[in-house]
């Protein structure tokens, strides 16, 4: 009878012992496994710790302008700013010239008009006050109908005509001519001929 229980017992118990075995004989390769993926520094990273890496490396590597480049930058700004200057003062005055001119064509081509509709003479001045360049169309009694002023930078040159009076013919009781000149010496001119016809050159 020891026999016979003995047998199974030992073949339970051999079978036990060969599943204790191979779990521990897993356990250790496991961890050998994971010791060795340590060792040769493959562990896999998280994403967080990817980014702030890289983040760490993008800092290191950015850096602040220098007094020396802040330098050049301002310098070549100045010269910049110093030769566009004069350029945009010069194109100032000469749109302000341009623009003088057209005004003073158009007001004197608008008196004749009213000479011709009305019959009344339309005399028109072209005067010099402490304020700058201006010219005025007046009524028979001498009161001022109209008034204009040009650009502070717009001057009446000395050869211009005072005085014109457009008369209810259409005509003009003399040829005359209205010169402008800006700043810089630039003219432009003001033709009125007898006839009533008005030109700029």
């Amino acid at each position: 009878r020891d026999n016979v229980l003995r047998g199974p017992l030992s073949l339970h118990f051999a079978r036990w012992r060969g599943r204790e075995l191979a779990g521990s004989l897993r356990y250790v390769l496991v961890m050998k496994r994971i010791n060795s993926t340590d060792n040769a520094g493959l562990a896999p990273r998280h994403n967080g710790d990817h980014m702030n890496s890289n983040l760490g490396n993008s800092l290191r590597n950015s850096r602040g302008f220098t007094l020396q480049e802040m330098m050049i930058v301002l310098v070549s700004f100045g010269v910049i700013v110093a030769c566009s200057v004069p350029a945009f003062v010069h194109y100032n005055d000469s749109h302000q010239l341009q623009s003088a001119t057209e005004t003073l064509v158009g007001q004197i081509r608008l008196a004749r008009t009213v000479a011709l509709s009305t019959g009344v003479n339309q005399p028109i001045t072209f005067e010099t006050d402490a304020q700058g360049a201006m010219y005025h169309v007046d009524n028979p009694d001498g009161t001022v109908k109209m008034s204009g002023r040009l650009p502070n930078s717009i001057m009446y040159d000395a050869s211009t005509n005072r005085t014109l009076t457009l008369m209810s013919n259409g005509r003009v009781d003399h040829s005359g001519v209205v010169v402008l000149c800006d700043r810089s010496g630039k003219c432009d001119t003001v033709s009125v001929e007898r006839s009533g016809f008005v030109i700029a050159k």
